[in-house]
């Protein structure tokens, strides 16, 4: 276990323990709002590859990664006198976008697509620290660790076109890993009346997960080809490649690492999640 593991192990069994010893009150916050992720390899891979499309065979298109998405979240908050609570809580958030680039290459028309996705399932407890600006406004900073369940997919696929035949390849793959982050926030709370009040916050996060190995479908379709292969050995690649005097990050799903006198610096990609979240919703006092 790395220390950041343990820290964060260390972190939930203390909030979660803090509660059952001296909780006065109990609330709820439902919030829901826009998300932001680096995304680390993964998009840098990507763009990388439209950077090579672009110097070879003259793309005009890039692709893009899904780095904003959207969340939704509840915490349920117990506190321990007016300017203190622990929250433990658990939410939602989902990222996918789909991009193409179209070329041409000896006479052959080329429409690449590529789907990314991920989704997480962030698994959080925190220490709140409330700073009353009046008798219904208080500010409500917070720090903690969790963890970070997430569902990477990967659709992919090539159409060719030439003299009226047509074919297309397509890829798929899928694979759940769960990664382990801090992170702090900030946020404003304006009482609606005793029991409610409107919320709005910003929190930023850091948390990075690798080792996606999952399964996967190829498929080829159309006049060039028709073949259909499957598994779930897959692992996602991530490395420098040089062609043509200029070096571009990569991309590669396959089962073993990829080799070779122009391939260097290779890794198993790293989903950067470490970004930011902000969402507006409402606090309940229950008890």
């Amino acid at each position: 276990m790395t220390a950041l593991k343990r820290a964060v192990f260390l972190t939930v069994v203390l909030l979660c323990a803090a509660p059952l010893v001296s909780s006065q009150t109990i609330g709820l916050k439902l919030t829901g709002g826009g998300g932001y992720a680096l995304g680390g390899d993964l998009a840098n891979g990507l763009q990388g590859q439209s950077d090579y499309l672009k110097a070879a065979f003259g793309a005009t298109q890039a692709y893009s990664f899904p780095k904003t998405g959207w969340t939704g979240t509840g915490e349920i908050l117990f506190y321990l006198g007016s300017n203190f609570a622990v929250g433990l809580g658990a939410g939602y958030e989902q990222h996918v976008k789909e991009s193409s680039v179209s070329y041409s290459v000896a006479g052959i028309d080329v429409k690449e697509t590529v789907k990314p996705a991920f989704n997480v399932i962030p698994v959080l407890a925190s220490l709140h620290i409330y700073f009353p600006l009046g008798s219904s406004v208080k500010i409500d900073l917070w720090l903690g660790g969790g963890a970070y369940l997430t569902q990477l997919k990967w659709n992919s696929s090539y159409d060719l076109s030439i003299l009226g035949l047509t074919g297309t390849e397509a890829y798929t793959f899928s694979s759940k890993r769960t990664g382990y982050g801090a992170h702090a926030g900030l946020g404003l709370e304006l009482a609606l009346s005793s029991k409610l009040a409107f919320v709005l916050n910003v929190t930023g996060r850091y948390a990075r997960i690798s080792g996606f190995i999952g399964d996967w479908t190829e498929a080829g379709t159309g006049d060039f080809w028709s073949f259909a292969d499957s598994g779930s050995d897959h692992a996602v690649y991530y490395y420098d490649w040089t062609t043509a005097g200029a070096t571009y990050p990569q991309l590669e799903f396959r089962a073993d690492k990829p080799s070779g006198s122009s391939v260097a610096n290779v890794r198993e990609a790293r989903l950067d999640l470490s970004g930011l979240t902000a969402t507006v919703g409402f606090r309940i006092n229950l008890f």
